[in-house]
């Protein structure tokens, strides 16, 4: 292992001949050069790429493309421990590691799903504001969010608009589920039309990886009923400590 410490410049030893001074301030030049590099490099600075040669005590703020904790979430500061580049705390006169940042996820839909009468429907989800540790599929299994390696816990929460065009007194329901079943700390909600909009937020529920929840919607319309593509229908999910 090798720590972030400058390779010292040592003054060559006086004394050498005319014919040798070439070769004497050659070596001169060359040991200055190699500590200069070295504070260079040791120097906290912005960076795109992994450092050939990286050393213990390496500070870095990295900057888009490179990522080395794989969160998409630069420009960060990191430090080398010896063995991989960890995450730093910048407001403190230490720097001191930090935890990875906190994954999340949050899908919307581009079009209008009918939901069948009196039936609970999954949410099929066709698009990600953002998918920060690869929760959701928008083609495959694209009603779930599924947690990934590495979370404990997690919160979701969830908001849908039904179609504007309904029975007054149709009831209109959302509920959440884990691994498709209802559970303690899961939110459900409802209303009466002509209200259509829903939204409710879970506990902060104990996972494993591979776990998924759903978003499902539910009425008494009679017939077929929209849910509406708005900014008023989506689902999320984050990571929590």
């Amino acid at each position: 292992m090798v720590d972030a410490v400058p390779t010292p410049y040592v003054r060559q030893a006086p004394g050498v001949s005319p014919r040798d001074m070439h070769m004497a301030l050659d070596a001169e030049l060359r040991a200055v050069g190699n500590t200069l590099a070295d504070l260079v490099d040791l120097q906290p600075q912005a960076a795109d790429r992994a450092p050939l040669r990286p050393r213990r005590g390496m500070q870095r703020l990295a900057v888009d493309p490179w990522d080395p904790l794989g969160t998409t979430g630069q420009p960060y500061w990191v430090w080398y421990d010896g063995t991989a580049w960890v995450a730093m705390d910048t407001d403190t006169d230490t720097w001191r590691p930090l935890p990875a940042p906190k994954r999340r996820a949050m899908v919307h839909r581009t079009t209008n799903y009918n939901v069948a009468d009196a039936t609970y429907t999954p949410i099929p989800w066709t698009a990600e504001i953002y998918d920060e540790g690869g929760w959701h599929d928008n083609s495959t299994n694209n009603t779930r969010l599924v947690v990934p390696e590495g979370v404990g816990k997690v919160r979701v929460s969830g908001n849908l608009t039904f179609n504007s065009s309904g029975t007054v007194g149709t009831l209109m329901r959302m509920q959440a589920t884990k691994n498709g079943a209802t559970s303690y700390g899961l939110p459900r909600a409802e209303t009466i039309y002509p209200a259509r909009i829903i939204n409710g937020a879970s506990a902060i529920l104990e996972v494993s990886p591979g776990d998924y929840f759903e978003l499902e919607a539910y009425h008494t319309e009679g017939t077929s009923h929209a849910v509406l593509a708005t900014e008023y229908t989506w689902f999320a999910i984050e990571e929590v400590d």
